[in-house]
């Protein structure tokens, strides 16, 4: 299924302070003087906000300025990028065990990984925080991690983390005491692209084929040398597919990554934090690129994230066709993710969106090989509480009334039916239309010369039909 997370957009420095009271002592600091943020496109502007205004400069004040964060951070990544830990570990609060071997685990775990670039940056803004009591400060601002993986990502992405940095006096270096996500602003996620499997897993194993790659916890390495295979096939029919029948001027990836999570917890918390739980075999998450192109904001690559609790991660003999079949789908979802932009990004019929991954996953595999079609056909034939009324799923009640796969039946149903009366290109066609931006129902009239009513009257004729 896929999952476009709709993200913060605005690149920009986002500093929210607290300003602290008295010395901080062993029992953490005292109570919060006052909180204030006011943010732009353009800027971020930082005020404590206090009845008559900022108080005024004392000879006892500091500051802590955009340059004196960005000069911490460039250190930071100059450490990243030589291999140096103790640089790297150096921003950190070097009191904290826990944060000091979490950052461990994570450095260790970007080194591993096949970037073709990678980089920390701090975003654009002006602003600063300052303490009027000469005591200490303790404010948050947003770092991002800028990478791209090759062949996964056709643009650079970003995924967002947000430090609460305290700074004990003028002379003394800001010091990152927490690391969380920047909170997402919409959409189903709690937070930006955060966290990623190298922040959440002790220990990460790569496993790469020619087009995937295969993220798993060590522990659980043997299990991605084994499904790697499945998923390099699928990849590979995925792009034959696309290449016979695709726009060949529209560049899509080469390769995909695939994560294998421990469970629905861990799945739902991987590049998101799911406000929902997340019960998907499987999930293609899109990845937003770090800057817009041409006014619109892109998606630059995907993540897909599969539960590796299911049966036939841990029956890859006996589970292989269904396994493939996963890689298929979320494959078929990432293949087009790049092409997401704008108002899209949140717009999109799922009726096209999964119709077209089921297609792409299961063409040529007839009725009766698909489990769902026992519940299908008794929903076509009246059968179920809710009679069938001839009309194709929409997203409001795509997770209603417990249709959801039979939902994803119909939808692949009506994208077989424009293959086979239109052919596969304009199938494809039809599909790149609604990517790009056309709603399902101008790239039916555009694309294929026929309007909803009487697609969706042939579309339920041809259903009745397979099942009667």
């Amino acid at each position: 299924m896929s999952a476009s997370l709709a993200v913060g957009l605005v690149a920009v420095l986002a500093l929210v302070f607290v300003v602290m009271r008295g010395q901080p002592d062993a029992g953490g600091p005292g109570n919060a003087g006052g909180v204030g943020a006011i943010g732009s496109p353009d800027s971020v502007v930082l005020t404590e906000e206090r009845p008559g205004g900022p108080p005024e400069s004392t000879p006892d004040s500091f500051q802590v300025a955009e340059d004196e964060l960005r000069r911490a951070v460039e250190a930071h990544n100059r450490a990243f990028q030589a291999g140096d830990l103790g640089g790297y570990l150096k921003i950190f609060d070097q009191g904290d065990a826990e944060l000091l071997e979490q950052q461990t685990n994570t450095f260790d775990n970007l080194r591993k990984l096949p970037f073709e670039e990678a980089a920390f940056e701090v975003q654009q803004g002006e602003g600063l925080a300052k303490d009027a009591f000469g005591n200490w400060i303790s404010f948050s601002f947003d770092v991002t991690l800028e990478h791209r993986f090759d062949g996964v990502d056709l643009r650079p992405v970003a995924e967002w983390y947000r430090w609460t940095v305290a700074k004990a006096g003028e002379n003394a270096p800001p010091t990152v005491t927490a690391v969380t996500g920047t909170p997402a602003t919409s959409g189903d996620s709690e937070t930006d692209s955060y966290p990623a499997p190298w922040d959440s897993w002790p220990d990460i194993s790569v496993v790469t084929t020619e087009h995937t790659v295969v993220l798993t916890r060590s522990a659980q390495a043997d299990m991605g040398a084994r499904v790697a295979p499945l998923a390099e096939q699928a990849a590979v029919a995925d792009l034959d597919f696309w290449a016979r029948n695709g726009d060949t001027g529209t560049p899509v990836p080469a390769r995909y990554m695939i994560v294998l999570a421990k469970g629905e917890d861990e799945q739902g918390n991987l590049f998101r934090r799911s406000k929902r739980q997340a019960t998907e075999a499987g999930i293609s998450i899109s990845m937003l690129s770090s800057s817009p192109e041409e006014g619109s904001w892109y998606v630059g690559g995907s993540r897909i994230v599969t539960n590796s609790n299911a049966w036939y991660f841990g029956d890859v003999d006996g589970g292989v066709d269904e396994l493939r079949e996963l890689f298929h789908h979320e494959i078929a979802h990432s293949l087009l993710a790049p092409l997401e932009h704008g108002a899209s990004l949140s717009s999109l019929d799922k009726w096209v969106v999964e119709g077209f991954a089921e297609y792409v996953a299961t063409h040529g595999q007839s009725l009766d090989e698909d489990g769902q079609t026992p519940e299908t056909r008794a929903y076509v034939r009246g059968e179920r509480d809710r009679p069938f009324e001839g009309r194709i799923p929409d997203n409001a009640s795509w997770d209603l009334h417990g249709l959801v796969g039979v939902n994803y039946q119909l939808s692949h149903l009506a994208m077989q039916m424009i293959a086979e009366r239109y052919g596969e290109q304009k199938a494809v066609a039809f599909v790149l239309a609604h990517y790009r931006g056309k709603t399902a129902d101008a790239a039916l009239t555009e694309v294929l010369g026929i309007g909803r009513e009487d697609f969706e009257r042939q579309w339920a004729e041809y259903v009745r039909a397979k099942f009667a």
